[in-house]
C-alpha cells in the first residue's frame, strides 16, 4: 500500500493551475466552436448562394433562347414582308397596265361606237 502523506500548499497550486490551464483551454475550445457554427452558417449561405445562380443562369439561357427564338421569327416575318411588298408592287403594276389596257380598250369601242354610228 503506497504511504500515506498530507496535502501541501504546493498539491493545491498544481491543481489551481490546472484548473486555470482547464478554463483557458475551454474558453478557447468555447471560442472555436462559435466560429465554426459561424463558418457553417457562411457555408449554408454560400450554397445557397450558389443554387440562386445556377437557376438564374439557367432563366438566362431560357430567356436567351426565347430571345434567339423572337429574333429567328422576326427576321422570317421581315423577309416575308418584304416579299409580300414586292409582290404587291408587281400586281400594282399589273393592275395599272390592266387599267391602261382597259382604258384603251374601252377607247377602241367608242370609237367602233361612233364609226357605227357615223356609218348608219
Amino acid at each position: 500500500m503506497p504511504e500515506k502523506r498530507e496535502v501541501t500548499d504546493k498539491d493545491l497550486e498544481v491543481i489551481d493551475k490546472a484548473i486555470a490551464d482547464h478554463e483557458t483551454r475551454q474558453t478557447h475550445l468555447y471560442t472555436l466552436r462559435r466560429i465554426l457554427g459561424e463558418i457553417g452558417k457562411l457555408d449554408t449561405a454560400i450554397a445557397h448562394t450558389r443554387q440562386s445562380l445556377e437557376s438564374i443562369e439557367k432563366s438566362r439561357a431560357e430567356a436567351n433562347a426565347e430571345l434567339e427564338n423572337a429574333r429567328a421569327e422576326l427576321s422570317a416575318t421581315q423577309t416575308q414582308h418584304v416579299k409580300l411588298k414586292q409582290e404587291n408592287v408587281a400586281l400594282d403594276t399589273q393592275l395599272k397596265d390592266k387599267l391602261a389596257e382597259l382604258q384603251r380598250y374601252g377607247e377602241a369601242m367608242d370609237r367602233i361606237k361612233a364609226n357605227l354610228h357615223e356609218a348608219a
